[in-house]
């Protein structure tokens, strides 16, 4: 009996280690299943996950034939060891492989490991009464490790789902109890992130004021910013709202409830998803929706999505703030000047007043960005000397055309949280401002559903126009790349390929020289790899 138990343990934990990799895969998805799916599609047969799924599949037949064509019931015993091999290959290939965004062993981790513990266990006393031999059913499931991940995930979401509405229900009391509470959200495809903390720094000349850190911008991510640091005493919540789905920003809105909502940009971002860019817009028009009567919508004056967005006659107040001087603009830049170290320029308000500002954020689009950001910091009542101080205090963004102190002279732009068509070109032009040799470090642009092709054989393109050598990492993306910068003309023996980023550390210390200037621009999470 206890030898029996002991088996079933051990075909559990074998089962556990074998899936871990999948656990961090559908972490990294959002929990989302469709995405998981996804992937397991995308790479169930790539690299050491074939490997360990031909030897799994290959033992799990010489065991049958072993135990039912010969009678040779002692192969339990070697099976069992083999099994362990497996799984403990299984697991040490991708323990011992780097990563960018590590597995975070959060409660709903612990909850989904107790979920896939228990099925392993059920499904294996199950199968294996019908096989009547434990080893081949543990075999046949360390293949199918990922889709016991995913029936686990489904197993356990009920209970996800309502913890979640638990979690939700105490953050949303927190905020509706706290009506002197100066609510303000941002959205947008990119930038966002970098407009969040640059009001923050406005805005902490005046007021107490709180954003959600990094990029805390699911439901979850506020929710817990809200219970657990938002405080009595802050004045301000700055609550940055991400999406990747049509009803997100509603969502976010719903428990926020901002009176003020800023929209940084809208482009083509996150289409497997979304599908068309109409739904991007409709989707980050909603924190604009969601503003009560007395609140304000701000929106740049990007002369496309955003200028018409702005047109909108829906009894919605919207100001549009413009880094040319255009008539209906409540702030507006002039006498931009912009070199390797960042920009400075003039500020101009609705009444005609202008102050000269000076950042270290790089590129014309910050400039934008923190047009947008002044635009809410005068009506709440900053000065502004006020402002252009919070804007001397901004520091630079991390990873987002962030500059980076490097040996010997050569320049690095770390631009990794860059994903989008338009931001790369925006990048480019920062690139394009600097002297000496350009060089780019790319992965390419993923979530672009239909347009991938498209729309990474264009940027191929805009980047053979700034750069002289192009530094392409793996080979999903980049042969789209290649087949832009081809296109473009660009000269095929300044093109070099690796696999992993890890592998350009030693090509750029050899290459690159003192005034080099090297932009890292994408730098794709673990499940796109």
């Amino acid at each position: 009996m206890f030898d029996v138990f002991f088996t079933y343990i051990f075909g559990v934990l074998f089962i556990f280690f074998a899936s871990i990799r999948f656990v961090h895969i559908l972490q990294l998805e959002s929990y989302q299943n469709k995405m998981f799916g996804k992937w397991i599609i995308a790479n169930s047969m790539k690299g050491d996950l074939l490997i360990v799924n031909c030897v799994s599949l290959l033992l799990s037949l010489l065991t049958a034939i072993g135990f039912y064509g010969f009678g040779f019931y002692g192969i339990g015993s070697i099976s069992g060891a083999a099994c362990g091999v497996v799984a403990f290959y299984s697991f040490f290939s991708y323990y011992l492989a780097p990563k960018k965004k590590p597995l975070v062993i959060t409660e709903r981790i612990k909850r989904l490991f107790v979920s896939l513990a228990v099925l392993s266990a059920f499904l294996l006393f199950l199968f294996s009464y019908i096989f009547d031999s434990l080893f081949i059913v543990v075999f046949i499931f360390l293949i199918f490790a990922p889709y016991l991940v995913m029936m686990a995930n489904i197993l356990v979401y009920p209970l996800e789902a309502l913890i979640k509405r638990s979690l939700l229900g105490e953050a949303k009391d927190i905020i509706n109890r706290r009506s002197d509470l100066i609510k303000i959200g941002i959205t947008g495809s990119f930038g966002k992130t970098s407009t969040k903390f640059i009001l923050n720094s406005i805005l902490s000349e005046k007021y107490n004021s709180l954003c959600s850190p990094a990029s805390y911008n699911t439901p979850m991510g506020l929710t817990r910013v809200i219970r657990e640091m938002l405080r009595d005493d802050h004045e301000v919540f700055i609550a940055e709202m991400g999406a990747r789905y049509t009803k997100d920003i509603k969502e976010l809105c719903n428990l926020v409830k901002p009176k003020y909502g800023l929209i940084s940009s809208i482009g083509k971002q996150h289409l497997e998803t979304f599908k068309t860019l109409e739904n991007i817009i409709e989707t980050k028009y909603d924190l604009i929706r969601s503003l009560p009567k007395d609140g304000i919508g701000y929106l740049p004056n990007d002369g496309g999505i955003c200028t018409e967005l702005s047109k909108r006659d829906d009894d919605i107040n919207k100001k549009v703030y413009s880094i040319n001087e255009i008539t209906k603009a409540c702030v507006f830049a002039k006498d931009i000047a912009i070199d390797e170290k960042g920009s400075s320029f003039d500020i101009v308000n609705s009444k005609g007043e202008s102050i000269r500002v000076n950042t270290c954020l790089l590129g014309e689009h910050n400039i934008q960005n923190i047009l947008g950001c002044v635009a809410v910091a005068l009506d709440l009542g900053l000065t502004m000397e006020q402002v252009k101080d919070g804007i001397a205090n901004i520091k630079p963004i991390e990873h987002r055309l962030q500059l980076i102190d490097s040996q010997g002279g050569v320049i690095v732009i770390d631009d990794a949280f860059n994903a989008n068509p338009t931001g790369t070109k925006m990048a480019l032009n920062v690139l394009k401002a600097f002297k000496g040799k350009k060089i780019i470090v790319t992965p390419g642009l993923v979530e672009l559903g239909d347009e991938t092709q498209a729309l990474n054989s264009e940027f191929g393109q805009d980047i053979a126009k700034v750069c002289d050598v192009v530094v392409l990492i793996g080979k999903t993306y980049t042969k789209y790349i290649k087949e832009g910068l081809k296109k473009a003309g660009f000269d095929e023996g300044a093109i070099v390929e690796y696999d992993t980023l890890d592998e350009v550390t030693p090509f750029i210390g050899a290459y690159a020289k003192p005034g080099d200037v090297v932009l890292f621009e994408n730098d794709l999470p673990d499940n796109y790899l």
